[in-house]
């Protein structure tokens, strides 16, 4: 599977939230400044929070949602 910033996508664990890929988010081991392929910046409604946030999957963490 190949995701793209502005792709909508779910978490496999839950439907809770739809998620859109705003970005690569850095390597979560350290490397100063690369971003990691495999690593999505995600911004989502969180509905129990009534918030706006954005957290980093992996990509073997996200579903994509097709239109």
């Amino acid at each position: 599977m190949e995701l793209k910033i502005g792709d909508k996508v779910k978490h496999k664990t839950t439907d809770d939230f739809t998620m859109v890929i705003m970005d690569n988010c850095l390597f979560a081991t350290g490397r100063i400044s690369q971003k990691d392929p495999e690593r999505f910046l995600c911004k989502y409604y969180n509905k129990f929070t009534n918030q706006w946030e954005q957290n980093c999957f992996y990509l073997h963490e996200l579903l994509k949602i097709e239109d």
